[in-house]
């Protein structure tokens, strides 16, 4: 169950502790095109798995729980194992869930795509913002994140949806690195052809 923060009250969560971090999958979206393009059951924002420890302080006013395989742990605040690469977090003692933290993969000064690591880009160049200061991830980032659901039966409707929108909002470069990445994991992805 899911009880999401909106994007504003998820800056206000941020600035209680010292980490980079920018909204993600279908709010990403909304922010990308300016208006709620849908109706959203959760929220997703995602941080540098290397900032992982800067994390620790929400432990003081929410319960954090790590998700691996389908079961949540709660977080005791230490080092992460790689085969976890996100959180939920919700208020203590509540039962639904307020936002979701995804863990991104950097080597040196690039992030890393984490199931492809042939994909990468410079950490500073994977995230937008708001007029009212909100980060985003870029568009071509969090689509080359719908573009393989995990479970295509529930989300790869959704996510083709989420591209049609998108895609007369992104510019020359974003549409060639999001062809470039398609191609590198299948050259025969649907969307390569719309971009």
């Amino acid at each position: 169950m899911w009880e999401p923060l909106t994007p504003g009250e998820l800056q206000a969560v941020y600035a209680s502790v010292d980490v980079q971090w920018w909204v993600a999958g279908g709010v990403a979206l909304d922010l990308f095109v300016g208006r709620e393009t849908r109706a959203h059951s959760d929220i997703d924002t995602a941080v540098l798995r290397r900032d992982v420890q800067g994390l620790a302080p929400l432990r003081a006013t929410w319960d954090v729980c790590t998700v691996r395989d389908g079961g949540l742990t709660p977080w005791d605040g230490g080092e992460l194992s790689d085969e976890h690469h996100q959180f939920w977090v919700r208020r203590p003692g509540a039962e639904a869930w307020a936002f979701e933290i995804l863990l991104e993969m950097t080597d040196a000064a690039d992030w890393v795509y984490r199931r492809d690591a042939r994909i990468r880009t410079p950490v500073a160049s994977i995230g937008r913002q708001t007029d009212g200061s909100i980060p985003y991830l870029a568009p071509e980032i969090f689509l080359l994140y719908k573009s393989f659901a995990t479970d295509a039966k529930r989300y790869a409707a959704r996510n083709t949806t989420d591209f049609g929108v998108a895609l007369p909002l992104l510019d020359a470069t974003e549409r060639g690195w999001l062809r470039a990445a398609l191609t590198v994991i299948d050259d025969k992805h649907p969307w390569i052809p719309r971009l």
